[in-house]
């Protein structure tokens, strides 16, 4: 074990400084073999000048190609035993020239706001950074690491994702540089878990839930549109893959033969393929259940989707992924039962096993939604508990106090 941290520590400002030789290495070989063409007859053939340009082009995307891997190999390899050779060695590096890395790091920041970026770190000096965007909480750790941020700074990350979920490369440098963290926010105890066994100091990890905006307000009982003869189910999202919409349209299909029900849909489309996507799904949904008993709503604003949720009994949520589970506290805070896929975060916030399904368990779901459908006091019941879950673990006003104790 010795031997091999002390190889690493000597190869690894070998390979800086090599690496650094390759660039100037190749532009004069570029140039040698540029010079010949001019000064030769070969220049002169249309052919063989096709032959180099295009020769020319494939070695420099193999080099690119190659570099990548290179460097991609060293941090896979380098994750196990960081720990050990690689956290000093490549701290030495950042602090033996900061310019430099600011000038790096600030390409990552639009022109027009660098020197007000920079100014507002020397100049404002703040107590706090908080960050909750993981690229930028890296370039802003690096940047406390080269001592552009004053130590008296504290940095905390709000982490909305989830761990495993990032890539290889951008956990290696959240390890590398954690030691630069003051406080990692998660905003479920699954992710939380997750970083407690990444990094070495668990105790800058804490758990503080989502909430819902503002415009959502207190809840008033009074604006619920009851469905006296039926119940009225609801769903939520971006018109993405991941929010599994099929199994929505499965759910549907499977339970409007069996009970009165009114749907109710709430989507955004971002791109001009999910605009298409959204139209041909709304159009499926209504020629299956009817104009009547199935409304649509597309990019309703905070104001609107908090009045939404006065429509609807229960939220289906489809989706193979939540690192969180927004729209679930957003009904749970109208009253409504949240019925959900296993898909990572929303589990933990309803925290009711009885309401959880594995996604391809259409009739789990749909047995579920029949169970409430005829038992109106459970449904009063059940809905009345998650309302109460919101109130203890998601008001604004606990989020809210969490945040001032986490400042203090």
């Amino acid at each position: 074990l010795i031997i091999a941290i002390l190889s690493i520590v000597l190869l690894i400002p070998t390979m800086f400084k090599e690496m650094n030789n390759i660039g100037p290495m190749i532009n004069k070989l570029t140039e040698s073999i540029e010079d010949f063409f001019l000064t030769s007859n070969i220049g002169n053939s249309t052919f063989l000048k096709f032959l180099y340009e295009d020769g020319k082009e494939k070695i420099s995307s193999f080099i690119n190609s190659f570099s990548g891997s290179i460097v991609g190999y060293i941090i896979t390899f380098s994750e196990n035993i960081m720990s050990f050779a690689v956290v000093p060695v490549i701290t030495y590096y950042f602090l033996a020239d900061d310019e430099f890395i600011w000038n790096k790091c600030s390409l990552l920041i639009p022109i027009k706001k660098r020197e007000l970026v920079k100014k507002i770190i020397k100049d404002i000096n703040p107590d706090i950074i908080h960050i909750q965007m993981p690229l930028s909480a890296i370039v802003i750790l690096i940047l406390k690491v080269v001592n552009m941020i004053p130590n008296r700074t504290k940095i905390f990350f709000t982490d909305r994702g989830i761990l495993d979920k990032y890539s290889s490369k951008v956990k290696f440098l959240f390890k590398l540089l954690a030691f630069r963290i003051d406080r990692i926010i998660c905003t479920t105890n699954i992710n939380a878990k997750l970083w407690r066994s990444y990094i070495e100091n668990k105790d800058k990890v804490i758990t503080i839930g989502n909430m819902v905006s503002d415009k959502f307000g207190e809840y008033d009982k009074n604006k619920f549109k009851r469905n006296n003869s039926g119940i009225n189910i609801g769903f939520v999202g971006r018109i993405t893959q991941v929010k599994n919409w099929g199994l929505a349209y499965d759910i549907c299909k499977s339970l409007h033969k069996k009970i009165d029900m009114n749907v109710f849909c709430a989507t955004s489309a971002f791109s001009s393929d999910e605009v298409i996507e959204q139209k041909e799904m709304h159009e499926k949904f209504v020629e299956l259940l009817s104009s009547d008993k199935y409304k649509f709503f597309i990019d309703l604003t905070q104001q609107q989707i908090s009045e939404f949720y006065y429509n609807i009994d229960i939220l289906i949520i489809t989706s193979d992924f939540e690192s969180f589970g927004k729209t679930a506290i957003e009904a749970m805070s109208r009253s409504c039962i949240v019925i959900t896929t296993d898909n990572y975060g929303t589990p933990e916030v309803i925290d009711n096993p009885n309401f959880v399904f594995d996604k391809n368990d259409i009739d789990g779901i749909t047995k579920k939604v029949i169970e409430l459908y005829n038992n109106k006091e459970l449904l009063e019941k059940e809905k009345n508990n998650m309302y109460v879950r919101y109130l203890k673990n998601y008001d604004r006003r606990i989020i809210i106090e969490k945040h001032e104790a986490l400042y203090e």
